[in-house]
């Protein structure tokens, strides 16, 4: 976290009575649609005790895994909006989505209420040994699939999702036909990367971190490298200009939610993750604490349904339900 988004977080929330928080009442939940070990269950969960900490009240993480994520989306729709349910939730399934899913039960925009981001994480490339040892950078990757065009290929282990197109903008980028072999999780892929089943992989950072030593981590894909892999050039220093792709999991509200309902859990949840715990937590999960305004969450989720309809009807990939 920067040193002055900290220092306004602090700010915010002293100038904010804990006791106005939240309204008295029952346990608060907050809706995961991914499993308790996953990245957004772990964001979930540290915002969780942090704000119980800062209550004084009880908030249930409730995971509705199922349909990519969906299922806690709707179900967070479909709430009052008295403040006692929320959502925290990977921008992937808010901004992607839409361009994929033929019938998605949600309007991201229109249905929710954007509280703050929480956290980020950077996605990396990497290759194994089915590419040869020479190859050290994406460039020289690529002239190696221009040479091997029916080794061209990568795998991540997230289909339909921002990992799966990071690599689809990659290709065409650089000009190749990099085809997408897709896993059901990331953990499988790297297995397969590194028995030489596929030449490459993109996935966050955290799949391949505790890796370094078996693969080769050409680049990461956010707007600076990485503080967990600071000797890797992201892929604009890599030659490719403005390829910035990154994930990020916020918290969101019922869209009838009041102003100062979100005014109150923003400054509540900036408070949460201003503390040690919760970087810690975060990273040992390879991610950084990274809040934002509610105003700025809306922007995004804006900017991302933009960015990513073009690119989405440009490869032609539609999810099946």
């Amino acid at each position: 976290m920067h040193r002055r988004d900290l220092f306004k977080i602090i700010a915010a929330s002293a100038a904010l009575p804990t006791s106005a928080v939240f309204a008295q009442g029952g346990a608060r939940k907050i809706y995961v649609g991914f499993a308790a070990g996953t990245a957004t269950g772990v964001v979930a969960r540290g915002l969780g005790q942090g704000l119980a900490g800062i209550t004084g009240q009880n908030f249930v993480v409730e995971n509705k895994v199922g349909a990519s994520g969906q299922l806690a989306v709707t179900a967070t729709k479909a709430s009052p909006n008295d403040g006692s349910v929320m959502l925290v939730c990977p921008m992937t399934v808010l901004s992607v989505y839409p361009h994929t899913f033929p019938h998605l039960g949600y309007d991201p925009v229109a249905d929710l209420q954007p509280v703050g981001n929480c956290a980020a994480v950077d996605l990396a490339f990497a290759v194994g040994p089915a590419v040869p040892e020479s190859i050290t950078t994406v460039p020289q990757f690529v002239d190696w699939c221009r040479a091997n065009p029916s080794k061209a290929s990568f795998a991540t282990g997230a289909t339909g999702s921002k990992i799966h197109f990071a690599g689809m903008e990659l290709g065409a980028r650089a000009g190749v036909n990099l085809t997408h072999v897709g896993y059901s999780n990331g953990g499988v892929a790297v297995t397969d990367l590194i028995g030489g089943n596929v030449p490459s992989y993109i996935g966050t950072v955290p799949t391949v971190v505790p890796f370094q030593k078996q693969l080769r981590i050409l680049a990461t894909m956010g707007s600076e490298r990485s503080r967990f892999l600071p000797g890797v050039p992201t892929l604009v220093e890599a030659g490719f200009k403005d390829l910035v792709i990154r994930e990020s999991i916020g918290m969101y509200l019922p869209a009838k939610a009041s102003e100062s309902q979100v005014r109150n859990l923003n400054a509540a949840m900036g408070q949460a993750l201003a503390g040690k715990e919760a970087s810690a937590t975060f990273s040992a999960q390879g991610m950084e604490v990274r809040p934002t305004q509610a105003n700025e969450l809306a922007a995004q989720l804006k900017t991302e349904l933009a960015q990513w309809g073009p690119i989405v009807k440009r490869i032609g990939f539609k999810q099946d339900s």
